[in-house]
């Protein structure tokens, strides 16, 4: 019965946006808080604005599940 409601919520909401720091650029790292640093294919690139740096911010797209991040663009 959890599981289903939990399901249906993510049905209504498909991506979650949030923020992220960049922690190292090759391969690309973004912690997005205390606990949760992504990388590597967990990580989808929309933009190619410019190459980000090490400390740089970030906005993201969090799919559903949490498994894949798209990234919108780099924060000034």
């Amino acid at each position: 019965m959890k599981r289903a409601a939990i399901e249906a919520v993510e049905a209504e909401v498909p991506a979650a946006p949030c923020i992220g720091t960049v922690t190292q650029v090759s391969p690309l790292t973004v912690r997005l808080n205390q606990r949760l640093t992504i990388s590597g294919s967990r990580l989808l690139v929309l933009t190619d604005q410019r190459t980000p740096a090490v400390g740089d911010r970030c906005a993201l797209l969090r799919f559903v599940g949490g498994q894949k991040y798209l990234v919108l663009g780099w924060l000034q």
